[in-house]
């Protein structure tokens, strides 16, 4: 479950994996920033990731909207389906 808009991630101690730096957080942002930006990545989250997979991908294409459990909470809205997150997600890529 997403804690907010924030994603914890305990990432590996490694210098590099796959061309990855992962020892940098910056780096590690910038390198996950550059996947959300692909269009082949976002058509297959899209299409095949989970709830919590597409509202990560929202929360960091749109930081201000209201897309995690806790946010929709704090605004007396219950918790997105995944149907409504996905068709959020389509909007947002075409626009």
């Amino acid at each position: 479950m997403l804690n907010g808009s924030v994603i914890s991630v305990q990432w590996p101690r490694v210098k590099r994996k796959r061309g990855l730096d992962m020892t940098n957080r910056n780096t590690l942002d910038q390198n996950i920033g550059a996947l959300y930006l692909s269009e082949d990545f976002q058509r297959a989250i899209l299409e095949a990731a989970d709830r919590d997979a597409i509202i990560a991908w929202l929360c960091w294409n749109d930081p201000n909207g209201v897309y995690t459990d806790e946010h929709c909470e704090d605004e007396g809205l219950p918790p997105m389906p995944v149907d409504i997150a996905r068709e959020i997600m389509r909007r947002q890529m075409k626009g």
